[in-house]
């Protein structure tokens, strides 16, 4: 008797970036890149920093689908589907995209928490709470920002944003994994988390796919230079 034949494990890519240090030719040509309504948003911004983060993390997407060969919308619109996310922090931006299922991306600034405590106790599981109260000195900023950045990355892939309660997120380390959800969310086991530190920031994926089929993620930098480039 045959045995089933097994599927290909979901390649994912992310590319990050640096954001900062922009010429203005620069600038312009990335902004050139962006749809009507992506221009609107990013002019919002009073941050030039932030403005910029903006502008390069569309700019990267872009470049990652041509890379690819992924079809996109009007000026390079992102598909339909969340196969693709895109995220932008403090002087870093990173691009996700997945063959398969429903991917998210975060990054956050490691200095970026005003009020840890007041924040954690809003965010995080009793569990993830307790990790931080026993975390060494100076470690429970960057373990915090480590949940933080593996939550909103599922709740990125979810479609949900900063909607969906995240204590109700549950997470375990050494691996980073899912242990439990809020409903409707699916099965711990259906998720695959992978993260690590990029600079001063923290940077996460979330994939959600069938139970038990592989991933591989292939993570690369990319320089201001290639992206002007399209190289």
């Amino acid at each position: 008797m045959r045995e089933p034949h097994a599927s290909p494990p979901i390649d994912v890519a992310i590319h990050v970036m640096s954001s900062d240090a922009f010429l203005r030719t620069e600038y312009e040509l990335l902004e050139s890149e962006l749809c009507d309504a992506e221009l609107d948003r990013a002019r919002r911004f009073r941050s030039v920093r932030h403005r910029q983060a903006y502008v390069a993390a569309h700019a990267l997407q872009r470049w990652q689908f041509a890379r690819l060969g992924v079809p996109a919308g009007e000026r390079g619109a992102p598909p339909a589907d969340r196969r693709a996310s895109l995220t932008h922090a403090d002087g870093l931006v990173a691009c996700a995209l997945a063959s398969e299922g429903a991917v998210g991306v975060d990054a956050e600034w490691l200095g970026g928490v005003a009020d840890l405590s007041a924040v954690a106790r809003h965010a995080l599981a009793p569990g993830e709470q307790e990790c931080l109260r026993i975390a060494a000195p100076g470690e429970a900023r960057e373990l915090f920002i480590r949940f933080w950045t593996a939550k909103e990355a599922v709740s990125k892939a979810l479609g949900q944003g900063l909607a969906l309660p995240f204590e109700g997120i549950v997470l375990a380390q050494d691996p980073l994994r899912v242990t439990a959800l809020p409903p409707a969310c699916g099965h711990p086991h259906e998720w695959h988390l992978e993260d690590r530190r990029v600079g001063d920031h923290r940077l996460a994926l979330a994939l959600r796919r069938p139970e038990g089929r592989g991933v591989v993620v292939r993570w690369e930098t990319v320089t201001l230079e290639r992206l002007v480039r399209g190289t």
